[in-house]
């Protein structure tokens, strides 16, 4: 009862923290800085226009992000099983902005009145729905100066007159006398028209469109922090076959099956430390694996099994073939087996405890980062090693398959 509760924390503990999604550059923030939104029968697809579908876990999502105004894009994605027909409803994703506090738990779901569907985003941690984004403040609106009045046009006067006239109206030194204000034939100039006013206030973020945001960025707003894959623990689990027949057993029929010295069923952890990148390219790093390898014959007659204990050290490269969640990992390093362990009984009594030799090992496969805590991977590989029983070398080499699941670090 007690391994059954340990196992059973540890599953709660990796189911809670599997499927987290980080939305802000840098290390892991404690849990009183950060909100955190989980969604119910509904797909986060982006916040603030960063896409986030792809990165996350669809409807169990569990997205963190520094508290402040987001906008999130939710679809419906809502599956009613049936006895013999499951209904399906998906939407198109529906923004609404919603204030995020810090230190707080949020649930997307989605309304359904007949056929029209509205987003919802539910507070969890003070039991109401989440505060909607304020309204920015109205800009002020810059009255427009009205256009010039035209100025009339004055009837040009007779040039001969008007030159005796000045001549009959200069002084002494030939310098024009003042004119009267009141003149005749003179038209008075127009007043200058008012400058328009001019506007000096900087722009309100509201009036900045960027995407579907209608604001200018905000240091709280979501950003993928695109983590590197290839450091954290693992859990395998696989089968091989090859080696030498260590037994084989033929039934009534005419079929046999045969127990050999490299096959078996495997479960295994693991360790990976990718500390090197060539940008988002590639990186590079190395493991560690333990498993057990197990297998097993019975006969009308009798019984055999062997098992062994392998660990490999291996140095891997990780190749990003699409969106930082795509790779292709190749491995290389040795492997042997330890505490191996032949036995068999009633056909022939047998309990014998061999060694193993050190022989190369390599893997190739795809690596899937499901988002920033969860990953994992399907591998064929090959492990070329020997069985030794005093003097007699049985070959042990191994081919198979496995598939691995990465809690990331």
């Amino acid at each position: 009862m007690r391994v059954t509760r340990v196992f059973g924390v540890a599953a709660l503990l990796i189911a809670g923290q599997g499927c987290t999604t980080y939305l802000y550059k840098g290390p892991t923030r404690p849990a009183a800085e950060v909100a955190v939104v989980t969604s119910n029968e509904t797909i986060v697809d982006s916040v603030d226009g960063v896409r986030v579908r792809e990165y996350a876990s669809g409807s169990y999502a569990h997205l963190e992000l520094l508290p402040g105004p987001h906008l999130l894009a939710i679809s419906l994605n809502r599956v009613t099983p049936g006895f013999l027909v499951t209904h399906i409803a998906r939407s198109r994703d529906v923004g609404v902005c919603v204030q995020l506090e810090a230190g707080h738990t949020y649930r997307t779901e989605g309304a359904l009145v007949g056929s029209y569907y509205t987003p919802v985003v539910i507070d969890l941690t003070d039991s109401r729905y989440a505060k909607r984004c304020a309204p920015p403040p109205a800009r002020p609106v810059v009255a427009q100066a009205p256009p010039p009045v035209p100025t009339p046009t004055s009837a040009q006067p007779d040039t001969t007159e008007a030159g005796a006239a000045n001549d009959a109206a200069a002084g002494p030194g030939g310098a024009p006398k003042e004119a009267a204000n009141d003149q005749p034939g003179e038209a008075a100039a127009p007043p200058s028209p008012a400058a328009a006013p001019i506007d000096t206030e900087e722009p309100h973020p509201a009036g900045l469109r960027r995407g579907r945001w209608g604001r200018e960025p905000l240091p709280s707003d979501a950003q993928l922090s695109l983590r590197h894959p290839g450091n954290g623990l693992s859990l395998t689990m696989g089968f091989a076959f090859g080696g030498e027949d260590f037994v084989q057993a033929t039934d009534s029929n005419g079929g046999s099956q045969s127990l050999s010295s490299g096959s078996g069923v495997l479960l295994g952890v693991g360790a990976m430390l990718t500390p090197l990148w060539a940008g988002d390219v590639a990186g590079f790093g190395v493991g560690a694996d333990a498993s057990i390898k197990y297998d097993h014959l019975s006969a009308s007659n009798g019984s055999a099994s062997i098992t062994r204990y392998p660990i490999a050290l291996t140095a891997h490269v990780l190749f990003n073939v699409a969106d930082n969640l795509h790779y292709i990992i190749l491995k290389g390093g040795a492997v042997r087996d330890f505490g191996v362990n032949y036995s068999a009984s009633g056909f022939i009594d047998l309990n014998a405890d061999v060694s193993g030799t050190w022989g190369p090992t390599g893997a190739i496969g795809y690596y899937k980062k499901s988002n920033d805590v969860l990953g994992w991977d399907i591998m064929g590989f090959f492990a070329l090693t020997k069985h030794v029983i005093g003097t007699q070398r049985i070959n042990a080499n191994s081919f198979g398959l496995t598939w691995g699941l990465h809690w990331l670090l």
